[in-house]
């Protein structure tokens, strides 16, 4: 500024300009100016005053350039503050109110005073959009919709008069409704009806209470917005009492901030500054406002408050003085959360790491969708990120100061490309199976890198010729099929992921022949050179024709199922049994043959026996299985003279004159199963005709005592000989053949005895023995007739 002088030196002139210099150096010289002084005002974030010397500043704006806007009721003025100064851009208005911009961006104003909604247009001249509305306070745009809402008592009757010059409290109780030129009563039945919102098909309005609820103080209210552009039932978004609600405004996660003359919390704050929480939950900001009016937010996140007064303290040299005016206060809202993700990726989901002031609650959308609200007491945090792949994602991450109780700060805006991979196919490994079983393959090891949900598409590449095989269900991610050849089945699978095929993968499937099974059966046991009895099976699982062959362990092969083998070394054998079904696969069993040696008969070979002579020999036999033994001798009846003692073996054979010949028997060993036989021929040889012979034999009683002095006489011809005291007697040089012995026991030592006639056969030649003793019966002599002998 500049201060032009003339001086004029004359006297007449002199005292009047040095009073108007010293006016000049009053107002001009420089001067000391302390900040408006926001010591008593208790906020959750950094305040400062950012205009001041307002008379009553009302209704406030801030544009994207952040600008701001301040209506000034009592000086009727609206005022645009920038970097470049401060400018009245309407004046002349009566007591202007609210203040928006509507869906073109120009500013609407809401002049209480003469009823009217007026339109800045771009070279500043004010339109009137509406007029007849009786005491309007507050607008709010739904731009989408092209409608806009206006606080007030009402629409202005014909009887009603100009202005509202009455400046009453009990300000509006309609909402009105203005589109496409036309006003209506929107929704009505409210006290002292301030500030609006709109916001998402619903405004929410601060009043003083509904006229229907006598006993409640005021809040903030919601008003639903049908389809049908009428009000829904009004909600009290509030549940703690707010006396005398007055500016609103919304931030972008949905909280909204209200300004009061009290809030009712645990204690009553006055002048307070109250926010929101979604759920109608009420916490404090700020208080000892001094009568805080209009609210606004700015594209960091910055709250303002209009405030009817301010303090500032000022010097003029050494005078100080200090004043109050109505102002604008600024909260100060967070820095933006540093976050640190790439630009671009082939990944999701992926993690994003972030900074920000401690004690803050971390809010992140991606693609417009909510992720889950944390809490940082460092100001660490991290988030997770599942990305829209093949597409641009856009995330913003919130901070909000003292853990989502304080201001949210302007979002970290990020834009992450996902640039599609394409999925990864995996067939399965590959497998054997068996004809007629059902195969199940296996693609559920399919991935796509970004984990989008894939779909499966199976294609059989080949298979044995002859075969005919369908697959079941080859868009799932497992059909399955059933083999009925001998081979290889080949299968390629595609996966998609909604936008990419991957890459083929194949698997091959061979049916193979699965082999027979084998049961040798046993184990077994024998004896050599008697035949064993075996018993194998064996079965194939494919229903193929098969084969059984035998390997005895001694070089002995068979086919069959049930062969005999006679072994003819003892000894264990390993027998085998292979079994071939009609394609060559084939399966061994093994069991063993325990073989035992056998039973033998020692030796006795054919004999010759001469008459008068007595054969004896013994039958004897070996068993190395160590079981009881039998002996037996055949045919039966053996000749006579002949006897066999089969439990001691021992044979004996005295032929008599009438057995010369040839005699066969046979004796055999039998122990359990086996058995051993020898036959043998006994000759007995004719003696040449004539020649003497001897005689000898044995005389008792019937007491088996033997008799002395027994008189044995040969009847053809009268050779006699006396039987000793041990009752045997001889008879030589007496004729062979068949004779008769005459044995008289009269004078016998013990008694009188019977006279027998004893017929003999006496072989020549040698001393016949008599088998057995000649037994006589005693003779009752007193009883005895006299037979003539004639």
């Amino acid at each position: 500024m500049q201060i032009v002088w003339k001086f004029c030196w004359s006297a007449k002139f002199f005292l009047p300009s040095l009073l108007i210099l010293l006016a000049a150096l009053y107002f001009f010289l420089p001067f000391s100016s302390e900040p408006a002084d926001t010591s008593g005002v208790d906020p959750l974030a950094p305040v400062e005053v950012v205009a001041e010397g307002f008379k009553e500043p009302t209704g406030l704006l801030v544009d994207q350039s952040g600008a701001i806007f301040v209506s000034d009721r009592q000086a009727g003025e609206v005022i645009k503050i920038n970097e470049s100064g401060r400018e009245s851009i309407v004046s002349n208005l009566k007591r202007p109110v609210g203040l928006s911009f509507d869906d073109g961006g120009k500013l609407l104003v809401v002049e209480e005073g003469r009823g009217r909604l007026l339109r800045l247009d771009g070279n500043g001249t004010p339109t009137t959009l509406a007029r007849g509305i009786k005491k309007p306070r507050w607008v709010a745009v739904a731009a989408e919709q092209g409608t806009i809402y206006i606080s007030a008592k009402g629409l202005r009757s014909q009887r009603d008069r100009g202005d509202d010059d009455d400046d009453d409290e009990e300000h509006g109780e309609v909402i009105l409704r203005f589109s496409d030129g036309q006003l209506s009563v929107f929704i009505d039945g409210f006290k002292g009806l301030q500030s609006l919102v709109f916001h998402d098909q619903a405004l929410f309005a601060a009043a003083k209470g509904l006229k229907r609820d006598r006993d409640r103080d005021g809040g903030v209210f919601q008003i639903p917005i049908q389809p049908d552009g009428s009000a829904g039932p009004v909600i009290r978004l509030t549940q703690s009492e707010i006396k005398k609600a007055f500016g609103l405004v919304r931030d972008r996660l949905g909280a909204l901030y209200v300004s009061a003359e009290e809030l009712g919390l645990k204690k009553k704050v006055k002048d307070a500054i109250g926010k929101v929480a979604p759920d109608g939950v009420v916490t404090l900001f700020a208080s000892k406002l001094k009568e805080p009016r209009g609210l606004a937010l700015d594209d960091s996140g910055h709250l303002y408050v209009a405030v009817e007064k301010v303090v500032q303290d000022s010097r003029r040299g050494k005078e100080r003085k200090t004043k109050e005016s109505g102002g604008i206060i600024r909260f100060r809202a967070p820095p933006k959360p540093a976050l640190a993700v790439p630009s671009s990726t082939n990944q999701s989901p992926i993690p994003a790491t972030g900074r920000t002031e401690p004690h803050s609650r971390i809010d992140a959308f991606l693609n417009h969708a909510a992720l889950p609200q944390a809490i940082s007491e460092d100001g660490n945090f991290s988030l997770s990120l599942s990305l829209t792949p093949n597409a641009g994602n856009f995330l913003d991450v919130f901070t909000t100061a003292h853990s989502g109780q304080g201001l949210t700060s302007a979002p970290a805006e990020f834009t992450i490309v996902h640039k599609n991979m394409p999925p990864v196919a995996n067939a399965g490994p590959d497998q054997n199976t068996f004809r007629g079983a059902l195969v199940v393959l296996d693609g559920a090891q399919s991935r796509d890198p970004e984990g989008a949900s894939l779909t499966f598409q199976w294609t059989l590449v080949s298979q044995p010729a002859g075969s005919a095989i369908t697959l079941n269900n080859p868009t799932s991610a497992t059909p399955q099929f059933t083999p009925l050849l001998l081979g290889d089945y080949l299968f390629q699978l595609l996966v998609n992921d909604g936008q990419l095929d991957s890459a083929p993968d194949t698997v091959k499937i061979t049916a193979v022949n699965r082999p027979p099974t084998a049961n040798a059966g046993g184990p077994y046991s024998g004896t050599v050179g008697v035949p064993i009895q075996f018993s194998g099976s064996g079965n194939d699982p494919d229903a193929d024709a098969i084969t059984l062959a035998w390997a005895f362990g001694d070089g002995g092969i068979a086919t069959g199922a049930a062969p005999t083998h006679t072994y003819a070394t003892p000894g264990a054998f390993t027998v085998t049994l292979t079994v071939t079904d009609s394609f060559g696969a084939s399966a061994l069993s093994q069991a063993t043959a325990t073989v035992s040696a056998a039973l033998t008969l020692s030796s006795i070979g054919d004999k010759v026996l001469n008459l008068g002579e007595t054969l004896i020999f013994t039958v004897s036999a070996t068993n190395p299985g160590g079981g009881p033994v039998s002996l037996f001798g055949s045919p039966l009846p053996l000749p006579n003279h002949a006897t066999f003692n089969a439990a001691t073996g021992l044979f004996t054979f005295t032929p008599d004159t009438t057995q010369v010949g040839s005699f066969q028997l046979t004796f055999t060993a039998v122990s359990g199963d086996q058995s051993a036989s020898e036959t043998i021929m006994i000759t007995v040889p004719s003696r040449p005709p004539g020649g003497t012979t001897a005689v000898r034999g044995l005389v008792e009683n019937l007491n088996d005592t033997p008799l002395g002095n027994v008189k044995v006489t040969l009847k053809s011809t009268g050779q006699t000989a006396f039987s000793g005291t041990d009752g045997f007697f001889t008879i030589s040089g007496i004729p062979s053949g068949r004779q008769e012995l005459i044995v008289n026991g009269r004078e016998a030592n013990f008694g009188v005895f019977a006279i027998l006639a004893v017929p003999v056969n006496l072989i020549v030649g040698v001393l016949n023995t008599l088998p057995s003793a000649i037994t006589l019966p005693d003779v009752d002599v007193d009883a005895e007739v006299q037979v003539s002998p004639t």
